[in-house]
């Protein structure tokens, strides 16, 4: 197996996607009670009467800014 090189300007940006994907895992854990909840119900209702379950699922971030200026230095060193 060989490992995937990238060029060192991505690297930062790497780093701020993996801080992005780390949140979502918790999240949908925080999440879990609630739809539970709303699924219980649904089936305690007639099959006649279920309707499709909707959840919000909102995603804040601490890093956006940072994220955000790493995908810009990204842009500009790939928009020569």
């Amino acid at each position: 197996m060989r490992k995937a090189s990238l060029p060192e300007i991505w690297e930062p940006l790497i780093e701020e996607m993996s801080l992005i994907l780390g949140k979502i895992p918790t999240t949908l854990q925080e999440l879990g009670p609630l739809l539970v909840g709303k699924i219980d119900e649904m089936v305690s209702r007639p099959s006649e009467d279920w309707e499709p379950i909707e959840v919000e699922f909102v995603l804040e971030l601490a890093n956006s800014n940072r994220f955000n200026e790493e995908l810009e230095k990204m842009h500009r060193y790939y928009s020569v």
